[in-house]
């Protein structure tokens, strides 16, 4: 079980479904009412604001690579 699970699985089902969601459609490409934001001095990164739960994905020719998702600390970027 690899760490991004394994924080989807200890969050409260309320957030979870507010997670699927928003995972949904960033794999669909509609970034449309999301906080989204490239990250600076990283090419193809990007996070999400979902309240204070940070999704850090990639974004490559090849498709959409979720690296993280965690609360927002500051070691979180």
């Amino acid at each position: 079980m690899n760490k991004t699970d394994k924080f989807l699985r200890k969050l409260k089902i309320d957030d979870r479904i507010v997670i699927s969601k928003v995972l949904s459609q960033i794999y669909s490409g509609q970034y449309n009412n999301l906080d989204i934001k490239k990250l600076k001095g990283n090419s193809g990164v990007y996070r999400v604001r979902v309240g204070r739960i940070r999704i850090i994905f990639t974004k490559k020719s090849g498709g959409i690579k979720v690296d993280s998702i965690e609360f927002r600390n500051d070691s979180t970027y």
